[in-house]
């Protein structure tokens, strides 16, 4: 009976730490793809920036002529 108590205590612990792993290793991709997605969106707003900026140039410019 109670070899039966302590070998459900390990599977159960076996089974937790192993959950905990995978959930690790899950937050840790959904991190990278975190970064990897702040650093398109700010890739974007500097082309969107130098977009805007030669666009208003390319006005300017042409308001002269």
């Amino acid at each position: 009976m109670l070899v039966g108590i302590i070998g459900g205590w390990i599977a159960v612990n076996i089974l937790m730490t192993t959950a905990l792993g995978v959930a690790i290793i899950r937050m840790k991709r959904l991190d990278n793809l975190i970064r990897l997605n702040l650093e398109a969106q700010n890739s974007l707003e500097e082309l969107l920036i130098k977009l805007l900026r030669n666009g208003r140039a390319e006005d300017v410019n042409e308001s002269k002529e």
